[in-house]
Formats: C-alpha cells, sequence, structure tokens
C-alpha cells in the first residue's frame, strides 16, 4: 500500500488516478486535485511522503 502525499488516502499502484515523477520518485495520487495541490508545492509534500515512508519501514 501506497499513501496520496497530500491527502494521506491509502491507494495501490493500479487504483491511484494520477502519478507525477517529482526528484526521481513517482508520487501516487487520489485524484486530479491531490496532484495540483503537490504540483503548487511539490517539496512541502514530498518531504511530508518522506518522513511517512521512514515511520512505516521503521514499524515494520
Amino acid at each position: 500500500m501506497i499513501k496520496d502525499p497530500v491527502c494521506g488516502m491509502a491507494l495501490s499502484e493500479n487504483t491511484a488516478k494520477e502519478k507525477l515523477v517529482y526528484q526521481g520518485r513517482t508520487h501516487y495520487f487520489c485524484s486530479t486535485l491531490c496532484k495540483q495541490m503537490f504540483e503548487r508545492e511539490p517539496d512541502r509534500y514530498a518531504l511530508s511522503a518522506k518522513k511517512n515512508e521512514k515511520k512505516s519501514s521503521t514499524l515494520s
């Protein structure tokens, strides 16, 4: 499972409505709106996504 970096919705690569590559990483989104919000402030959301990824890997 992956999370939309904007709204936090859990989704899979197959259910994601949108995707975007930013700084070499692929980000998946539940909607066009979430993708547009990410595009407006990519560093804000990319940093948040990276923190969430680290949290989930330490919980495993």
